[in-house]
């Protein structure tokens, strides 16, 4: 059933679309150059700093996904009665966003069809990095059942014998229908939070294993990458919910209260992360003077600042906490959570690469190549969203609000 939300006219979306998907073509068109030419040739990575803003925005797509799908879980698995319009768009999210992270992920490998091959040939049991691709690779598949018995279960309520009382047998049969898709989306449900959990925090036991970075090691990193999932999920769904209504002039009607929760929500996961940025800095070493001396600025100006302080003001003060004021707030983690992860793959390199290294590390900066594969990440999420929202029914609007 096509999701009628967003109110963007025919061509208007045909438009965005397009040019959606076009920037997403450009930046596989730099993955497939970068594969051709050698990335030694078009990023700049070096032997001492070989992962760079590719990483950093798989982990960020990767980690933000675990966390919009603890933020599901809480309505369909759970049972909180007010998330449970979230379920298909928080679960649509994730999938997407699994997805833009893959392709950027990609472009980083080089020859990535050789980990799908690889990996199923020769599995690396005591390897962090082997079980975080098959625990991710997994949660996909996880998602996509999740959000097609959920979709089914929406589809059911909204069928026309699901609101026909005088029709009896149509009627129970349409419930029988709805109570089995709720049943097996919640076993789904059920195994999705488990993979968001072990998923994000085997990604932090890979960073977490590594002793010669004073700034991802330590036995916490899987909590702090679980953490900032629940941060950056939260944030990237309200966003995405706020700017959906706005900008398609619908009334909120039902979901201005549930923006308010995850507002809510959103205050206290960063009230958290920003104890455990600061056991992080406190307890890393020499990590600390790359953060708070060379990358000073990104640190204090968009982690702490704007990613974090900022944000934790406006979801405060009542008369800031509008659904402008949310969305302002989500938009503003969302950039410092991005630029987060890049200075937590360059640092931890740097901490460890020598003085050689450090030299050549420290002016760092993504190439062309590197930054066409970013903006085609996030093209290509943003057009599958637009076509998602589109033609899926991701509506929050509860079943009275639907049919008026």
């Amino acid at each position: 059933m096509a999701n009628k939300q967003m109110g963007f006219r025919p061509s208007a979306f045909l438009v965005w679309v397009a040019v959606l998907l076009a920037l997403a073509a450009l930046g596989g068109a730099a993955i497939l150059y970068g594969f051709w030419q050698g990335h030694e040739s078009v990023y700049n990575a070096s032997r001492w700093m070989p992962w760079g803003i590719l990483i950093s925005t798989y982990v960020f797509f990767a980690v933000s996904a675990s966390g919009m799908c603890l933020i599901s879980s809480l309505g369909h698995v759970f049972r909180i009665e007010r998330f449970e319009p979230l379920g298909r768009r928080a679960v649509f999210f994730a999938m997407i966003s699994l997805v833009a992270g893959f392709w950027a992920l990609a472009g980083d490998l080089e020859r990535p069809w050789r980990l799908a091959i690889w990996a199923v040939v020769t599995p690396g049991f005591s390897s962090a990095i082997w079980w975080m691709g098959v625990l991710y690779g997994l949660y996909l598949v996880v998602l996509i059942v999740e959000f097609f018995y959920l979709s089914r279960a929406e589809m059911v309520r909204r069928s026309p014998a699901s609101s026909n009382p005088s029709a009896t047998a149509s009627l129970d049969a349409a419930r029988q229908r709805l109570k089995r898709y709720k049943s097996f989306a919640w076993y789904a449900g059920i195994g999705g939070f488990a993979l968001a959990i072990f998923a994000p925090g085997t990604l932090g036991a890979v960073f977490g294993v590594v002793r010669a970075a004073d700034l991802w090691h330590g036995p916490l990193m899987p909590v702090y990458f679980v953490v900032s999932a629940l941060v950056s999920g939260t944030a990237l769904l309200t966003l995405a919910i706020v700017l959906t209504y706005r900008l398609g002039r619908k009334e909120m009607g039902s979901v201005k209260g549930l923006v308010q929760s995850l507002g809510k929500l959103l205050l206290a996961f960063l009230a958290v992360f920003l104890v455990f940025t600061a056991w992080r800095i406190l307890s890393t070493g020499n990590a600390a003077d790359f953060l708070l001396g060379r990358l000073g600025g990104n640190f204090w100006v968009f982690e702490i600042f704007m990613g974090i302080l900022v944000p934790m003001v406006i979801l405060l003060i009542p008369k800031t906490r509008t659904m402008l004021g949310i969305g302002l707030a989500s938009f503003m983690v969302m950039v410092g959570m991005f630029l987060a992860r890049y200075d937590f793959v360059v640092a931890g390199q740097l901490t460890s690469a020598g003085r050689e290294g450090q030299a050549a590390g420290l002016g760092l900066m993504p190439s062309l190549t590197e930054m066409l594969v970013v903006l085609g990440s996030f093209a290509l999420f943003a057009a599958l969203y637009l076509i998602g929202n589109r033609f899926l029914p991701l509506s929050e609007h509860t079943e009275a609000e639907s049919h008026r």
